[in-house]
């Protein structure tokens, strides 16, 4: 589980841009308020209506996926590998 910024904020002298991950917490000032407003996401890629949000909020500011879950340290799964021989179809003239 890990947080990331919905909605641009700044607090304490520093701005949070969407998109970036919340690392410590213990920065933001009134930190459960900023989640209540949906300044802040709570993503857990287990949850279907987190990723749902998650998803949408990629999609709606065209984020880099692949940046954000190297960030958090979450393995982001790979496409299945193809084999590299295939069978040649044999044909008459192959046979013969």
């Amino acid at each position: 589980m890990f947080e990331i910024v919905a909605r641009s904020f700044k607090t304490n002298g520093m701005l949070y841009e969407v998109g970036s991950v919340v690392t410590d917490p213990s920065l933001i000032r009134r930190y459960l308020l900023k989640i209540r407003e949906g300044k802040i996401l709570c993503v857990d890629l287990a949850d279907e209506k987190s990723k749902a949000k998650f998803d949408k909020l990629v999609l709606k500011h065209k984020l880099n996926v692949e940046e954000i879950l190297k960030e958090v340290g979450v393995s982001t799964p790979s496409a299945p590998k193809k084999s590299a021989s295939k069978k040649k179809k044999q044909t008459k003239s192959d046979t013969e």
